[in-house]
Formats: C-alpha cells, structure tokens, sequence
C-alpha cells in the first residue's frame, strides 16, 4: 500500500478543485466568464504544483504552471469586463430602471 505525504494529500486538494471546476461548468452550475472559474483552477494548478516540487516530474510542472498563467488572465480579463460592465451601466442609464 503506498504511502502518501502531506504534499500528496494538498496535490490531491489542487485536482479536486480542477475537477470541481469542470464538473460546476458542465452541469451549467458555474459559467467559465465568471470570476470563480479561474480562480479555482488556479489554485488548483498551485496545489497540484506544490505537491510536484517534492516529487518533480517537468511534464507535470510544465502544464500546471501554463494552466495557472491562463488562470490568471482569466481573472484579469474578468475583472476588466466587470469594470467596463459597471462603468456602462452607471454613466449610460442614469434615471433609466429596466423592467424586464
């Protein structure tokens, strides 16, 4: 039987969050353009990462540091999208309520 680490059971963590990510857009529950969704894959990815710095296997390395550069565009370009959205809605309807 083998015999894991506290570093194995955080990189266990890291891939429960990625999971978590993907099954919460697949079932429509989380959409990948909310901000919630590279937040967890990021740290998922650093997670998985930390784990791999005890047992390094570059492969491995290699696709969960791109997978958390992505991640962090994603939030970046999220909250660029959130600051034009709500600079649109507060100088474009002024006295203006939407009823549908």
């Amino acid at each position: 039987m083998p015999s894991f680490h506290y570093y194995d059971y955080i990189g266990f963590i890291g891939a429960l969050l990625l999971i978590t990510a993907y099954i919460l857009t697949q079932i429509r529950a989380l959409s990948s353009s909310d901000w919630q969704y590279p937040l967890l894959n990021f740290c998922g990815a650093m997670l998985i990462a930390f784990s791999l710095c005890f047992d390094f296997n570059a492969p491995s390395m290699g696709i969960e540091l791109f997978w958390a550069a992505i991640s962090i565009f994603g939030m970046i370009k999220c909250r660029t999208e959130n600051r034009h959205a709500r600079a649109a809605n507060s100088s474009g309807n002024a006295g203006f309520h939407d009823k549908s």
